[in-house]
Parts: structure tokens; C-alpha cells; sequence
């Protein structure tokens, strides 16, 4: 059988598998951002500078739609270099995907002046550009992308650009796509002005709170190969299938992907964190739709990813392997979802300088581990392969949704990580209050540890 995740990157694996949602941005490239602007007189005078190649070949009625979209283009290029130098800004050339839209393109980008103005700084010597490709045989492409060059480079100190006249038009903070990933127009209605009202009281917080890295050897080398945006704080929700009752987990910030080891070196306010999560919490939301509680099933010391038989050592690939297997439906592409998954968890520990690699098990082993999975874990094997996944992601983000807005009316700063939450040291009794009770408030059979 031919490798259907053949050639596609990491990310791209992840995104398919339901790992990530797909607007995190690639190990070596950032999105290109469409909120984003360039504002200030020294911006402006730039501008006009740059205009003066091509300025001649926009109709004048049109003109400043075209210097909008221009500050747009330049804001994504500082943004990119003062990120990381080498880095480049990924971007769409395919006409459908620049829309009109209020909610997701608060800027107005559109496709011909986009093109045009990439293609125009590209003529004159301001960006250095790699064209997309994409192979109709093979059904699958690679990104067009962009970055400043030395003349452009130069051209931000000229007018002393600095991260001061980057400003931010936010696309809306609660988003729909449908089942092709894309956007979606909605009607607003009382869930979602309640939920868009409590993130933007989350986000106002966390614009007031100092949130730092310790930077040190660890954490320097995974910045080298993992850069972070440390601009990015402000958190937003994306449901999935056009529907508000699948995902709607809590994306955006740049915390939100970072390796678990490097997360402790995460300080709120010049204060020490501590992360608090719940232990499998989706094998006890399985467990709780079945009206049952794990732990009356099994020892009190049980963990449903430790697999009779298996190496205690091989928990992590176990948790791997049965989480893809509530992510997907196709069992055709499970084996290799999983590989990639583990290659994935591979190229991290790298980056973290842990040279040890995880053995990837053969197709036969992986399929043993489901089965002891299944017999172990009866009532709830039917879940498997079923996609239920993005189902668990409601269920979970409306926890996380409670507890976030239970410490953000208490003022206490607090970092939400999908169904794992980081405070300063002095408030993690509070937190692990607010987790317990808050669960219970659920009214769910089966509870799960706090650790």
C-alpha cells in the first residue's frame, strides 16, 4: 500500500490527524497574517518610497486600497525578520481564499492587489520570493513565500521601523470553519456574544500581565529551531464542521504550542508557574457519555494508557497511537498517522537536546497496543476510529472556558493549554480548587485526577 502521508511535512501530518488546527504556523515559515498593519508617519514615508517602482501602474481609484494592502505586505515582512532572521512568510495565491469579510478580513486583503504588490516587490528588489508549486498527479504543493531582502532590510532602519508601528485589526475571536477547513460566515446569537464577551475580558487580562520565558542553554536551543512570536498573547476559539459544538479549543497564543519541557520556564509577573491538568481527561469524558466511572472499573492507580503487556516506558506512544485513533475515521491512513505522529514527538525531543529517539513500531505492534486498548477498555472501544475527537474538544473547551473565566474574575492571570492550565506558584491551590469544582459542576460520572 502506497504511504498516503508520503511527502507531506509534520505539520501537514498533524493538521490531517486533528493534532493542531492548522493556523499554528510551520517550523520554518509564519502564516501570513492579514490582520496585521504598519501605522505611523515613518511607515507612511516608507510606503511612499516603495510606491514610487509601480505607483504608475495602479489606477488612481484604486490607489489607496493598493497602499492599504502594501502596509499589510510590509507589516508581515518586519514582522517575520524581527521574529527570526532567514525566517519567510507563507501566503496564498489561490483567488477564492481572500474573501470579503468583516469578521475574518478586518484589513480588506484581496486577491489582485495582493498579487500584484508581492509580485511588484519582488520585480524591484524589495523581497526575496519562492513561487508555490503544485502537482496535479500528485495532489499536493508547496506554499508560495516571501521575505525582506538586504535593500528592504535597510529600508526599515532608513525610516527606524521599529515593533512600535506594528498594529493588530484582530479578526474576530470566535471562529467557525466548515468541513474543508475554511472559514465561515455565521449569525451571531447569545452563545456567541457570551462567548466572545468572556474571551475578550480573558484577553484584556492577559494584555495587562507580564509573560516572560527564562531564557537559558534548554531553552535558547529550542528557540533556534522552534522561534516563537512572543507579540502573540491574545487567545481565540475556532469550532469546527460548521458546527459550535465541535472544537472550539482555545489557539493564538504563543505559549499554546510550546514543548511541555520548556513551558516551566514560563514566568507570569517575574513570578515562577506551575501547570496544572487533568489525567486523561478524554478516556473519563468516554467513559462519563457511557454513564460509568473508570475508576470503579479499575485499580485507583490506573492509567488507560499503560497497556498490559507493553513496556510502562511506552506510555506516550500508547497515548499517540489511541488519541489518532479518536481523531480519525480512515483506518487506512491510521498506521501512518501514527509513524508520523511519533516522528513528530522525535524532531521536538531533538530540539529540546535529547538525542534518544522513540522506536517507531511496526504496523503489526501498533495494531496489537488497539486491541489490548479495546479489551481493556471495553465500553468505550466503539469510540475508536469514529472521529469523536473533535467532539471531546467541546467538551473540553467548555471546562476550560468555566475555569478561565472563574480565575479571570478573581484578576488572577492563567494560561490555558487545551485541558492543562498554568498559574504563578501562589495561586495553584486556587486553581486546583477551581478545576475540582468545576468538573464536578459538569456533573460527569467519571472524574480524573489533577496532577
Amino acid at each position: 500500500m502506497a504511504d498516503l502521508f508520503e511527502g507531506k511535512t509534520k505539520r501537514e501530518i498533524m493538521i490531517e490527524i486533528g493534532q493542531i488546527d492548522g493556523d499554528e504556523p510551520g517550523d520554518n515559515d509564519i502564516i501570513f497574517n492579514i490582520a496585521l498593519d504598519l501605522n505611523g508617519k515613518q511607515a507612511w514615508q516608507l510606503v511612499d518610497k516603495i510606491l514610487l517602482n509601480f505607483k504608475h501602474k495602479i489606477t488612481p481609484k484604486y490607489l489607496k486600497i493598493y497602499i492599504r494592502q502594501l502596509r499589510v505586505i510590509l507589516a508581515n515582512l518586519y514582522r517575520v525578520n524581527d521574529i527570526e532572521k532567514n525566517l519567510y512568510v507563507f501566503y496564498s495565491r489561490a483567488r477564492s481564499y481572500y474573501k470579503k469579510s468583516k469578521r475574518y478580513n478586518s484589513n480588506g486583503i484581496s486577491f489582485r492587489p495582493l498579487i500584484f504588490l508581492v509580485d511588484s516587490l519582488k520585480e524591484y528588489g524589495w523581497i526575496e520570493h519562492i513561487k508555490g508549486r503544485y502537482k496535479k498527479e500528485i495532489k499536493k504543493g508547496t506554499r508560495s513565500r516571501m521575505c525582506p531582502s538586504q535593500k528592504l532590510l535597510q529600508a526599515f532602519d532608513e525610516f527606524k521601523i521599529t515593533p512600535k508601528y506594528l498594529d493588530t485589526k484582530q479578526m474576530d475571536c470566535i471562529r467557525l470553519k466548515d468541513t474543508k477547513k475554511k472559514f465561515k460566515e455565521y449569525e451571531d446569537n447569545s452563545g456567541t456574544r457570551l462567548m466572545r464577551t468572556k474571551l475578550q475580558a480573558y484577553n484584556k487580562l492577559l494584555h495587562r500581565t507580564n509573560i516572560e520565558l527564562t531564557i537559558n542553554k534548554k531553552v535558547s536551543n529550542y528557540l533556534k529551531i522552534n522561534p516563537i512570536n512572543f507579540n502573540n498573547k491574545e487567545y481565540y476559539r475556532i469550532f469546527n464542521d460548521n458546527s459550535f459544538e465541535l472544537g472550539g479549543r482555545y489557539y493564538g497564543s504563543w505559549w499554546v504550542n510550546l514543548s511541555k519541557d520548556i513551558r516551566e520556564y514560563i514566568t507570569i509577573n517575574d513570578n515562577k508557574t506551575v501547570e496544572l491538568d487533568y489525567a486523561n481527561l478524554n478516556i473519563h469524558l468516554l467513559y462519563s457519555e457511557e454513564g460509568l466511572n473508570y475508576y470503579d472499573l479499575n485499580e485507583p492507580n490506573a492509567d488507560p494508557y499503560i497497556l498490559k503487556g507493553v513496556d510502562r516506558n511506552q506510555r506516550g506512544i500508547n497515548k499517540l497511537i489511541i488519541t489518532i485513533a479518536l481523531n480519525i475515521t480512515d483506518k487506512s491512513k491510521f498506521v501512518y498517522a501514527v509513524k508520523g505522529g511519533i516522528k513528530g514527538n522525535n524532531d521536538k525531543n531533538y530540539s529540546l537536546g535529547n538525542k534518544k529517539q522513540l522506536n517507531i513500531p511496526y504496523a503489526k505492534e501498533i495494531w496489537r497496543r488497539i486491541k489490548l486498548f479495546e479489551k481493556e477498555n471495553s465500553p468505550i472501544k466503539h469510540h475508536l476510529f469514529s472521529g469523536v475527537g473533535k467532539r471531546l474538544q467541546f467538551k473540553d473547551s467548555c471546562i476550560a472556558e468555566s475555569i478561565i473565566d472563574n480565575m479571570v474574575n478573581k484578576n488572577i492571570p492563567i494560561l490555558a493549554i487545551h485541558d492543562s492550565f498554568i498559574v504563578q506558584h501562589q495561586n495553584a491551590s486556587s486553581l486546583y480548587k477551581s478545576m475540582g469544582y468545576i468538573f464536578r459542576s459538569f456533573k460527569l460520572k467519571s472524574v480524573p485526577n489533577i496532577k
